[in-house]
């Protein structure tokens, strides 16, 4: 029989756990792609009948149910007609060439590994699980080992695995049954976030590392600062606010309605700065080309009829009737500042 291309990290099989381990197929399982090109299966199959026989083995110092490693005694049980003769820790050639197509273990730096298993064809070429092509031996240029597996698979006459089977995971595995609830049970609770949730979260974080903030700490500290700085605002709010409200007390209670007699009047009064710092701040509201006391109080058109206006506005704010104003509303300074802009 020629033997097949097929590649581990194909699709239809590339994701299925290898063996009872966390590791797939597509990531580590080269030999089962090897045997599987050798004897026209495929891993999966492969995969299974082993999975059947308790035919994988844990790496040294691995949890017991990261069961990976083939067991070469168990290919004769997983695969009836197939018949596993010995495992080399050593390259021969000679051997090798007697023995195509073989299954021959090579140094994986050219893919990235630590080491591959590949299928030897003669003519100096192999296939490759890594990918399903056909290569030069020169494509991995120092063989580290080989194993001499022979015959011919025959699943028709053994009882098929296939129905024991669910998305790769063996139903008759009671630690690959677990792990799969268990991991189930986990996505249940909420201990698992959605995909889409996640990268929206990896998007802020990576804003707030773009500005600077590493760690919680940082976002912490800045938070804090923000929250110092509004609090300012609010006060220098407040502080206009309680001018203003001075401000138009004086105006309301002056009996005179010219510009002059209020000025004259806040001067008794040592008011005078006082109506200046009033009136820069209603510059800005009544946006004058020229900020004088004059331009803006002629804009307002009168002063004592805004003094009244300002201090109902006050009253309606400091006593809401039902039902309530608006949050944006309840300051005073936004009140007044929204009659200016009407006048």
């Amino acid at each position: 029989m020629n033997p097949l291309l097929l590649s581990q990290r194909d699709p239809k099989w590339a994701n299925l756990p290898l063996g009872t381990s966390s590791s797939s197929i597509g990531y580590e399982g080269c030999l089962l792609t090897a045997l599987g090109m050798k004897f026209g299966l495929t891993p999966d199959i492969i995969n299974q009948r082993l999975n059947a026989v308790d035919g994988f083995l844990s790496p040294k110092g691995a949890h017991p149910s990261e069961k990976k490693l083939v067991i070469w005694k168990k290919l004769d049980e997983a695969l009836p007609g197939v018949k596993f003769t010995y495992r080399h820790y050593q390259y021969n050639n000679e051997v090798v060439k007697q023995n195509l197509p073989c299954l021959v273990e090579v140094n994986g730096a050219p893919i990235g590994g630590s080491v591959h298993w590949v299928l030897y064809i003669g003519n100096q070429q192999l296939h490759d699980p890594f990918d399903g092509k056909v290569k030069s031996t020169a494509s991995y240029p120092q063989p580290l080992g080989f194993a001499l597996v022979s015959g011919q698979a025959s699943l028709a006459s053994s009882t098929p695995t296939e129905t024991f089977m669910y998305r790769g995971i063996d139903m008759r595995d009671t630690a690959n049954v677990k792990r799969a609830i268990d991991v189930w049970a986990d996505v249940a609770n909420g201990q698992y976030v959605r995909k889409v949730d996640h990268e929206e979260m990896q998007r802020k974080y990576n804003e707030f590392v773009a500005l600077g903030y590493n760690t919680v700490e940082d976002i912490q500290k800045k938070l804090s600062e923000a929250d110092e700085t509004n609090t300012r605002l609010l006060q220098d709010i407040v502080v206009i606010e309680k001018k203003n409200e001075s401000l138009a007390n004086s105006i309301a209670s002056d009996s005179k309605n010219s510009y002059t007699a209020v000025e004259e009047a806040l001067k008794k009064q040592g008011k005078l700065k006082e109506l200046e710092e009033g009136v820069a701040e209603l510059a800005k509201v009544t946006e004058v080309e020229k900020p004088t006391m004059v331009n803006i109080l002629s804009r307002v058109l009168n002063y004592k009829d805004w003094a009244n206006k300002f201090i109902q506005e006050k009253e309606k704010n400091d006593h809401p009737a039902a039902p309530p104003q608006q949050p944006e509303e309840k300051s005073g300074i936004t009140s007044v500042f929204k009659l200016f802009k009407l006048l």
